[in-house]
């Protein structure tokens, strides 16, 4: 016989209350996980159409309750219930003609996102750079920028090699403290 735990979250005391035929409680277990599981079908099936993730989330739900009688108890109601949902999409999937598979379609929509992300980034730290005072912004230029070493980047900038590794120590310092202040402000 499987652990009972002693205390059971909400959802999972509704799917045992629809496991004896409780319609009033799975109705509640739809209200709680009927816009997460949309969201998470969505997820892996941008490309879908409204009609196709009412349909996948209707069938989820069409399943669960149509299984309750059969819940054990040995997961919690939103596990079990993403666990039909994981299922659905997998068999939808397996039933579509073949395109682009989905970890090229996810790969491709990660790329976007990420060259957006880091287009957003280095504007930030070019601003950022740009308000530095000048000798910090010519050691960071030329170290990172320009990617030279330290002993080159000393030459360029007419002083020692300690004295360039200070100027960044300083520039580096200055712009973490800038982010953190920008990370409070919410920006």
């Amino acid at each position: 016989m499987p652990h009972q735990p002693l205390h059971l979250d909400l959802g999972t005391r509704l799917l045992v209350q629809a496991k004896f035929g409780d319609r009033q409680a799975f109705d509640q277990v739809y209200s709680m996980y009927g816009r997460a599981v949309h969201d998470f079908l969505a997820r892996g099936n941008g490309s879908l159409g409204h009609h196709v993730l009412e349909d996948l989330v209707q069938e989820v739900f069409f399943r669960a309750w149509d299984r309750c009688s059969g819940y054990a108890n040995e997961a919690s109601a939103k596990t079990w219930v993403f666990g039909i949902a994981r299922k659905v999409a997998w068999e939808w999937h397996r039933q579509q003609p073949p395109s682009m598979p989905l970890h090229e379609q996810l790969s491709k929509q990660d790329a976007v996102g990420q060259a957006l992300v880091n287009r957003e980034r280095a504007q930030a730290l070019h601003d950022a750079v740009a308000l530095l005072p000048p000798k910090q912004r010519q050691a960071i230029e030329l170290v990172y920028f320009d990617e030279l070493g330290p002993a080159k980047a000393a030459l360029m900038a007419n002083c020692n090699e300690p004295a360039l590794r200070r100027r960044l120590a300083d520039a580096r310092a200055r712009l973490r403290l800038r982010r953190v202040l920008r990370d409070e402000a919410g920006d």
